[in-house]
């Protein structure tokens, strides 16, 4: 027969609001994307829960969400074998700028979970930049 459902992962790109289960404002798989796609306010872990008590299905299964590029992070990991001593830095690069990060096996994520993409570089006027002829044509 069928065993019991124990838990789900769930992997979608972000921005997310927070994908830390115990968010006290309910936010947690709560997508937070504007343009060009319209998934802006998208609950996963509602879709998903809802899903589990339609189907009369296990509702106490662990569900966790990650980012796109954190799950391709968290795959190679498994795939590799990373020791636990050893950081992998998966970097995406599709309609945006990814990374997930795993510390051995296991996805280094915080309550923050900044993305790449969604992070604001500035320039530094003291900072040189390099002209064509110095990069080459490497």
């Amino acid at each position: 027969g069928r065993g019991e459902l124990r838990g789900i992962s769930i992997a979608s790109y972000g921005p997310f609001a927070s994908l830390k289960r115990s968010n006290a404002k309910g936010e947690f798989g709560l997508i937070r994307h504007q343009e060009p796609h319209s998934f802006d306010g998208l609950n996963l872990r509602e879709i998903f829960y809802q899903g589990l008590v339609e189907n009369d299905s296990n509702r106490d299964a662990r569900m966790t969400i990650h980012t796109d590029a954190e799950a391709c992070a968290i795959g190679e990991a498994l795939i590799r074998g990373t020791p636990e001593r050893h950081t992998l830095i998966f970097v995406l690069l599709t309609e945006g700028v990814g990374m997930g990060i795993c510390q051995g096996q296991r996805p280094l994520a915080s309550a923050l979970h900044a993305e790449l993409g969604m992070l604001h570089v500035t320039y530094d006027k003291s900072d040189r930049l390099l002209t064509e002829e110095e990069i080459g044509d490497e």
